[in-house]
């Protein structure tokens, strides 16, 4: 399941900090969990 929100992020930014990969984390876990 592909979230245009999530893959806007993903395609523009190449280079992720820490704090990004955190984030997409934690809205992986909350898609997932719903």
């Amino acid at each position: 399941m592909k979230h245009p929100f999530l893959m806007a992020i993903l395609s523009k930014k190449k280079k992720k900090t820490e704090l990004e990969r955190v984030l997409l984390f934690g809205f992986y876990v909350v898609f997932k969990a719903n």
